[in-house]
C-alpha cells in the first residue's frame, strides 16, 4: 500500500487498491506561495504522517496548482 498525501489531485489515486489518497486540503490553499499556506501545509502534513505506520510508503501530491499559477503570470 502506497499513502498519497495531497490536494485534489490525489483522487486519481483512489480506484487503484494498491493507493491509499489522503487529502489534506484544496491547491490553492494547501500550497507554496506564502509563508502562512506553507505553514497550514506542514501542520496538515504532519498529521497525517503521524496516522501512517513507521516507513510507509508515501507519495506527496501537491505543487501543481502552484506551478500552473507562476507559469501564467
Amino acid at each position: 500500500m502506497i499513502y498519497v498525501i495531497g490536494d485534489s489531485h490525489t483522487r486519481s489515486f483512489a480506484n487503484n487498491h494498491n493507493f491509499f489518497p489522503l487529502f489534506i486540503g484544496p491547491g490553492k490553499e494547501m500550497c507554496f506561495i506564502s509563508d502562512a499556506h506553507l505553514n497550514e501545509l506542514k501542520k496538515r502534513v504532519s498529521a497525517a504522517l503521524k496516522n501512517l505506520e513507521d516507513n510507509a510508503p508515501v507519495l506527496f501530491v501537491l505543487g501543481e496548482p502552484d506551478t500552473r499559477y507562476y507559469l501564467g503570470k
